[in-house]
């Protein structure tokens, strides 16, 4: 099996090439600043913002939900989402977050 780490040298390589990779940019921390904020205030050239809160998460139902503070999100609203973020099939996609990827991975 393949890395699925990719490096910058090989991003840019293929972000240049003949079917450059879809990009998300998948920013969160608990208690912020919001990923959102921080994207708009820069972000890899081309990349599309996808909140974890509403896109990689369902709401809880209730404050003592069994699922967890961010239970995953419903598979049709997902995919939604991953559409409106560009994602289509046979297009690959590099997924990429501002901490220790956590965030990024749960969108893998």
């Amino acid at each position: 099996m393949s890395s699925p780490f990719v490096d910058v040298a090989t991003l840019l390589s293929e972000l240049t090439g003949a079917q450059p990779p879809t990009l998300l940019d998948v920013r969160w921390s608990l208690g912020g600043p919001p990923g959102e904020q921080v994207f708009v205030e820069g972000h890899l050239p081309g990349a599309a913002y996808v909140d974890l809160g509403t896109a990689l998460a369902d709401p809880a139902s209730d404050p003592v939900d069994s699922r967890g503070r961010h239970p995953l999100p419903d598979p049709e609203r997902f995919g939604a989402a991953m559409r409106a973020a560009g994602v289509r099939t046979g297009q690959p996609v590099v997924v990429y977050d501002g901490a220790n990827g956590v965030a990024a991975a749960r969108c893998w």
